[in-house]
């Protein structure tokens, strides 16, 4: 079987590298790419009031 679900392990790279850019650096830009990244992320992920009933969402992507 193959799955169509589009959960990405790159997605949560680039939202710690942004803030850990923002820690390190103070560059408000990083931090609201972060926020960015995140408000995308949730949109596509949280259905129904919960994030997916999925093994490796919940423990690769949490």
């Amino acid at each position: 079987m193959i799955r169509t679900s589009k959960y990405t392990y790159n997605t949560g790279e680039m939202l710690q590298s942004n803030v850990l850019l923002f820690v390190i650096t103070k560059e408000k830009k990083y931090l609201e790419e972060a926020q960015r990244i995140a408000g995308s992320t949730e949109k596509y992920s949280y259905r129904n009031n919960k994030l997916p009933d999925n093994y490796w969402f919940n423990v690769v992507l949490l």
